[in-house]
């Protein structure tokens, strides 16, 4: 404290003509900012925030400009001192702090399916902008400033080559912009990212020219990577073991962020590709374990990190920088900006074209190049990389020119990219958004209208007052209905009503989704796997008037999956691993096939009550319907299929989905009554642990047990009493058959003596053409037959190929002599 006061004092000597209660109150202001640096720094990014208005581009412009002023005029002198000598604020929170928060952050709200199909494009467009740019402005540098550092031309290239795109990822998300090039600008810029730190730190730990640079480049990032993702998964299997709760979830995910950064580090590894795979692989977690709420306070909280930390980089680059030297170096910098927008264009335009020809198949409309080539803004990414090496000589140089480049950047293609989307008309609602609007409206009308009668219940409330309301929506309603159906009338072709049509039951299917998966129904991947494809099929309308050719399972993806595990199955120390992996393909894909069936059948009673009221032209709607009809009939034999190859496996996910369901309701049923005060927190809160724990249980990998004719006769009520010698002997007297797809195992009307056991495939249970059930392995059926022949009431038809045993009425008859157990089982069972 006595340090600052004489330091305060030093800075007050020079003000001798200045009143004495100025310098008294300039004391006081010094000293106490002084002591509270964070706070100055967060009161002045406060007061910045205030005059932009809430601008997140004006308020970055800002910053710079109020650094520059302060240390120009020199107010707060302390402060500008402590920050241009402290190498801790550029030092310390720029590596250990920031860079890792920003990466995580950007990583943490990336979706796993955008990036993953994507990452072609990513890849390309990221690497190739990096190298291209780096190497141009690296010859550029070299032939125009001959008096900088070397290492400094190469570190000046790769840091302004980097595109962040954090601001124009802002405009994009406020206007009718395709998400999938979204997700394009968010990999490309992270990435980018990541590539060029690591390169940065390579060059600056092994030299330019030194031959080893590459293969330890490549071990850096894949071993950051694996780091990363080893660490998330042991974290992941550890918190399986503990209890839920916000709490301890937040406070893993901190110590995995900045952890798995030191731990990279310690052991000389890529800790930003740490980062980054650490924050894709907790996006994946499952929501048992990383429920909504937290994920949605985690990434509030770290984008509030981010921001600030964001907007104090650039308040201190404005306090660090001098004016001079930016003045000097602005032609250099406005050459730097210029070449980087050239560059983009020629590499986007060459790129994309040829994108399109290759998987992931990156399709664009042709209005989508320039917003593309001008949302590579230059934003505190380059200004935050060369912040970090403080120490440096030639710092002050790189400081002003990234400075300068991020500035006019920020300022030229910032301000003009609103004024480009207005003029791709992007941010004008589309038909389809009116159309939202109208039926969003629509639907309240029609909840206003249902919820009049409650209030006038137990006659307090006027009923004038009520009929006025009433008629005033029964109006509204009238009103928004004729709108819709001019809407309906207004679009120029069928195929474009049908494109309505079309979103419109993806937007049912996917609630529909929604609801499987908080019952039980679905697991995360599935659910998460199914409302991808959807947002794809949605986006692919949106933006290109017609359907994506691949969502989840591409032929090309399965066939290459399936040969790679060919190959490595028979190696015998991954055989287990490769079972396993098929073994979970096989549940998911089965998962994806069930909701898509489930959710197929919700869309066309959808499609019912659309063409009932005539919203919809007739022909549309048929054509929506028959689309339907094909992708339930494919979902249907994808699952018969499943069915056919692991009818054991099916039962057994088909019991969990029953058990998750009935925990689910239970669970509900116990929190409402906590809710409506019935049932004391108390009392319910170890019933609710324990229901938790159950679900959890649930969420297991089902194992399928090997089910063999002499397992299923077994499991029949009368035929535990056996022995299995004697049932050994017993299956010896029944016979085998075999279906093939389509065949009647017994028809509608047929006389029937036998029991039946399925031990394979798939029988569909029909009578008069409509569908009851179905039959897979362990199922049987026909034991009241045994007693005396009858008529069979329904169809059981083979689905798949099928094989099942056949007990006779005249085998059980010569049964019932030996084992009389026999008979009262089966009189229990016919009653």
């Amino acid at each position: 404290m006595l340090g600052s006061i004489a330091r305060t004092l030093s800075f007050s000597n020079g003000e001798q003509d200045a009143p004495a209660a100025c310098v008294a109150i300039m004391t006081i202001l010094n000293l106490f900012f002084s002591e509270n640096l964070l706070l100055t720094s967060l009161l002045i990014i406060m007061f910045s925030w205030l005059l932009s208005r809430g601008n997140w581009l004006y308020f970055y412009l800002l910053l710079p400009l109020i650094g520059l002023s302060l240390a120009t005029w020199n107010i707060f002198p302390v402060v500008i001192k402590l920050v241009q000598d402290n190498e801790f604020i550029t030092g310390f929170v720029v590596n250990k702090l920031f860079l890792p928060t920003l990466l995580f952050t950007a990583a943490f709200g990336l979706e796993t399916q955008h990036l993953r199909r994507y990452l072609v494009p990513i890849l390309c467009i990221g690497l190739g902008g990096m190298g291209l740019g780096a190497g141009i402005l690296q010859y550029g540098l070299s032939e125009f400033w001959h008096s900088l550092n070397p290492m400094a031309i190469v570190m000046l290239a790769l840091v302004l080559s980097i595109s962040d795109s954090a601001i124009a990822l802002k405009n994009l998300r406020q206007v009718s912009f395709s998400p999938r090039f979204q997700h394009l600008l968010a990999g490309e810029s992270l990435l980018h990212s990541a590539f060029a730190i690591v390169a940065i730190h390579t060059l600056f730990q092994y030299g330019i020219h030194a031959p080893e640079l590459p293969s330890e480049l490549a071990w850096q990032i894949a071993g950051g990577m694996i780091g990363g993702w080893g660490l998330a998964s042991l974290a992941a299997i550890f918190s399986k073991q503990l209890p839920q709760h916000p709490f301890f979830s937040i406070s893993l995910i901190l110590l995995l962020l900045y952890g798995s950064a030191w731990f990279a580090e310690a052991i000389q590894l890529s800790s930003s590709f740490a980062v980054i795979s650490v924050g894709l692989h907790l996006s994946t977690w499952e929501h048992n374990r990383l429920d909504p709420a937290t994920k949605r306070y985690i990434r509030l909280q770290l984008r509030y990190i981010s921001q600030v930390m964001t907007a104090l980089l650039f308040l201190v680059a404005g306090l660090q920088v001098d004016v001079l030297l930016i003045i000097d170096l602005l032609p250099v910098s406005m050459g730097i900006l210029v070449a980087g927008w050239i560059l983009r264009g020629l590499l986007l335009s060459l790129l994309l074209p040829l994108l399109q020809r290759l998987p992931p198949y990156v399709r664009y409309a042709p209005q989508y190049r320039p917003v593309l080539i001008w949302s590579g803004i230059h934003g505190v990414m380059p200004l935050a990389i060369v912040s970090s090496f403080a120490e440096l000589s030639y710092f002050p140089q790189l400081l002003a020119i990234s400075l300068s480049v991020s500035y006019l950047s920020l300022l030229i293609q910032g301000v003009s990219l609103p004024a480009l989307l207005a003029w791709q008309k992007f941010n004008q609602p589309s038909l389809i958004d009116k159309m939202a609007i109208l039926e969003s409206q629509l639907t309240a009308k029609q909840q206003v209208l249902q919820a009049i009668p409650q209030l006038q219940q137990g006659g307090l409330f006027s009923t004038r007052i009520a009929e006025r309301q009433r008629q005033r929506g029964e109006n509204a309603l009238r009103i928004q209905q004729t709108e819709l159906a001019e809407l309906w009338q207004s679009v120029p072709s069928s195929e474009a009503a049908q494109c309505l049509l079309f979103i419109q039951t993806f937007a049912t299917e996917k609630a529909f989704y929604h609801d499987m998966f908080l019952y039980g129904q679905l697991s995360e991947a599935a659910y998460r796997n199914l409302s991808y494809s959807v947002a794809l099929q949605i986006d692919g309308l949106q933006h290109e008037g017609k359907l994506p050719r691949v969502t989840l399972h591409s032929p090309e993806y399965e066939r290459f999956q399936q040969q790679c595990l060919n190959l490595l199955q028979p190696i015998p120390l991954i055989k287990q691993g490769v079972i396993a992996w098929r073994a979970r393909e096989t549940a998911r894909e089965y998962e994806e096939a069930w909701g898509r069936h489930q959710g197929n059948l919700r869309v066309m009673a959808r499609l019912e009550e659309i063409a009932a009221v005539n919203v919809a032209r007739p022909e549309v709607v048929e054509k929506v319907r028959s689309n339907y009809r094909r992708w339930q009939d494919s979902a249907r034999a994808r699952l018969d299929s499943t069915t056919e190859q692991f009818a054991e496996f099916v039962s057994a996910m088909q019991e969990q989905v029953a058990a998750r369901l009935v925990l689910h309701a239970e669970y509900e049923a116990i929190s409402a009554q906590v809710q409506r005060g019935i049932l004391s927190p108390t009392l319910a809160h170890p019933l609710l642990k324990a229901l938790q724990q159950q679900l959890q249980s649930t969420q297991q990998s089902v194992v399928p047990p090997h089910l063999s004719v002499l397992d299923l006769l077994q499991n029949l009520q009368g035929f535990k009493q056996l022995s299995r010698e004697t049932c050994a002997q017993i299956t010896q007297q029944l016979c085998c058959r075999e279906l093939r797809s389509g065949q009647y195992l017994c028809a509608q009307g047929d006389l029937t003596h036998s029991l039946y056991l399925v031990t394979r495939g798939v029988i569909r249970i029909s009578r008069t053409q409509l569908d009851y059930g179905t039959l897979m392995a362990g199922d049987y059926f026909g034991e009241e037959a045994l007693l005396q022949p009858c008529v069979c009431p329904m169809s059981y038809r083979a689905v798949t190929a099928v094989t099942v045993y056949e007990l006779q009425g005249t085998v059980f008859s010569r049964l019932l002599l030996e084992y009389p157990v026999l008979r009262v089982w089966l009189h229990g069972a016919v009653v």
